[in-house]
């Protein structure tokens, strides 16, 4: 019979190994936390009028049209895209106070010639001239920039989403 001999430990343990087993599972339960607080936010944020009367109340939201408004233009201008805006929110029944919460900007370009990058910089020139040129396109708007294979390199299209109050009554 043959007997193994004992291997003396080299030292003592070394536990650096579970540290970021440990890390981790403190940021998942920062995340379940995080998660179940976040739950429970009302939807209705803010009344209007005395809380003292008996009858309803009015509140504010923030509601997003699902309907973009999508244009292609040839040499756009400011002016011509505002007056275009203002036209689909009074055909929509939208406000007059509603604003631009995200934008996607397509700039053309040749598939033949050109690489998509030379659409997605005519894109992004055109948003500084949105930006610099009109008020009722802020530097804190979403934007999203897009290449688009076109016969003409001279299109820009303009898709974007519009954000409205709507006032709503509570019991």
């Amino acid at each position: 019979m043959s007997v193994r001999p004992r291997v003396k430990s080299q030292g003592p343990e070394d536990t650096t190994g579970q540290a970021g087993w440990i890390f981790a599972d403190l940021i998942l339960g920062l995340m379940v936390v995080f998660l179940a607080t976040v739950s429970f936010i009302p939807i209705i944020e803010n009344f209007q009028g005395p809380a003292n009367q008996s009858g309803p109340q009015t509140s504010s939201l923030a509601r997003l049209y699902p309907e973009p408004f999508l244009k292609t233009y040839l040499v756009p201008t400011v002016t011509e895209i505002e007056r275009d805006i203002t036209e689909f929110k009074a055909s929509n029944n939208l406000p007059t106070n509603a604003s631009v919460s995200f934008i996607e900007i397509s700039g053309s370009y040749d598939p033949l010639t050109q690489d998509s990058s030379v659409g997605v910089l005519k894109a992004v020139n055109f948003n500084d001239v949105l930006i610099s040129e009109s008020a009722m396109f802020s530097s804190g708007t979403a934007v999203k920039f897009v290449g688009w294979p076109s016969g003409d390199t001279q299109e820009i299209r303009i898709k974007l989403y519009l954000i409205y109050d709507q006032e709503v009554r509570v019991n």
